[in-house]
Formats: C-alpha cells, structure tokens, sequence
C-alpha cells in the first residue's frame, strides 16, 4: 500500500507559519505607582460606591416610569444583579413606543434550573398578530440588533396578545 503514496504527496498544511510582527517585541511595564498615590486614589471609594448606588436606584425608578414590573421583587432583584440591563431598558423604550406606540410593556424575570436568569420585556398588544410580528421585527431592526451586545442573553424582547 505504501507503494502508491507518491514522495510528492503533502498534507497541504502550512507548517510554518509567519509570525506576527509583535510577536518579539518586548513588552514595556507601567512603573508601579507610589503607595500613597493609589491610597488617594480609593480614599473615597466608600463615597464612590454609595453615589454609584444611588444612580443604578435613579435608574432603575426611570424603569419603573416606563415599564410594568409583574413581580416587582423579582424584577428588582434581576436589575440589581444584572446592573446593564437598566440602561439599555430606558433606551429601548423609545425605539419600542416608536413601533408599537402606545401598548403596555411588562417586565417578567425567571430563572431556569440551572440558575440562569432571563428578563422578558413583553409588549402586550391588542391589534392583529401580524402587525406586532411586523412591529416587533422594526423594533430589531431598527435597534436592537444593534445594541443588544451590553446586555448579553439576560434580556428578550416579546410580544403577547391580548
């Protein structure tokens, strides 16, 4: 059998390919700050934390004004551990009245049994089925294609008729 193989044949891999040009350079380390210089700068962390605290609390009420929370523990809750989530609400909800006006918006969180959690925005629309698939396919194309990225697989956009 190896009589047929050819001394010509390859595999057709490259085994040597061409290294990238930073590969050899040498790496320049950032001088260590002073101790006092990185003291100063976590001085007031507790006073950081707190003001950053209460913007996520102001955030969260900007929520509240445009969305129904159906459970209003467990959607708190979600917004408190997934702290990206708040923002992109507050900007979605202008895209979201521009295609499906003015239909109410609930927020539902679940967790699944391996512990994942999921925030639904669920516009509950009154008119025919096709026109929210329509309204619904706008709103992505328009932009949440296009800014879905901050809040990963933690929050869908849907619709329900009633």
């Amino acid at each position: 059998m190896n009589g047929l193989l050819s001394a010509n044949q390859t595999s057709g891999y490259d085994w040597n390919p061409r290294q990238g040009s930073r590969q050899y350079h040498r790496q320049r380390y950032a001088p260590a700050r002073p101790a006092a210089v990185q003291l100063a700068e976590l001085a007031d962390i507790e006073a950081q934390m707190t003001r950053y605290e209460a913007d996520h609390q102001k955030m969260i009420e900007t929520v509240r004004t445009h969305y129904v929370f159906q459970d209003e523990t467990t959607v708190s809750e979600f917004l408190l551990r997934h702290r990206t989530v708040s923002p992109i609400l507050t900007e979605a909800e202008k895209h979201l009245r521009a295609c499906f006006h003015d239909a109410v918006i609930a927020l539902r969180a679940t967790t699944d049994e391996q512990g994942w959690d999921m925030l639904y925005a669920t516009v509950q629309w009154p008119g025919e089925p096709e026109d929210a698939v329509d309204a619904l396919n706008a709103f992505d194309a328009s932009w949440w294609l296009n800014n879905s990225y901050p809040a990963g697989v933690n929050l869908t956009f849907t619709y329900r008729l009633v």
